[in-house]
């Protein structure tokens, strides 16, 4: 039998070359995590920036149409919307139709982000507006909707849902 000796190594070397490698997969890690995590942030930011600007005129515009340019301006409302919201909007503008026709115009008084993500959004609108053409008949309107917004494939604001929260209140002109 021959006696053999163990050989001597230095096991310093490769621990210090894991520990390298550990500390940098570590600090990649980091630098990676944070890079997503701000960039997540900066796209809800640039939504809720959207939405604060888009959204009050995606709305008026979805609420309005007159008489003359109806079939159009009910083709341009429909345009604004998902494709899940689409039949609830079709189905209130045929009882508009129905119910018969005037103008009915809309603004954004006030609005506010409720909640932002990089894709969806809600916000809170009081409206104000009119209906009607003549001015003897003329009725001011007042709503608040909550409307909610996704953004679609060609990264346009698309309304997702509208709820009235408060039901338009209509005044005479005269009184």
């Amino acid at each position: 039998m021959h006696k053999v000796d163990r050989p001597n190594r230095d096991v310093r070397r490769p621990a210090t070359a894991a520990l390298i490698a550990a500390t940098l997969l570590c600090a990649a890690g980091a630098g990676l995590s944070y890079l997503v995590v701000y960039r997540y942030d900066q796209a809800v930011d640039a939504a809720r920036a959207q939405i604060a600007s888009e959204g009050p005129r995606i709305v008026e515009q979805m609420l309005s149409y007159d008489v003359d340019t109806l079939q159009q301006d009910f083709s341009h409302a429909q345009s604004l919307t998902t494709d899940a919201y689409r039949p609830q909007l079709l189905a209130q503008q045929q009882a508009v139709q129905k119910a018969g026709v005037t103008k009915n115009e809309y603004w954004a008084v006030s609005s506010a982000v409720l909640s932002a993500t990089a894709d969806h959004a809600s916000m809170l609108l009081a409206m104000q507006g009119q209906r009607g053409t003549d001015p003897k008949d003329l009725k001011f309107i007042t709503a608040t909707v909550r409307a909610d917004f996704d953004k679609s494939r060609d990264g346009q604001w698309r309304v997702a849902n509208l709820t009235v929260l408060k039901k338009p209140l209509m005044n005479q002109a005269g009184q």
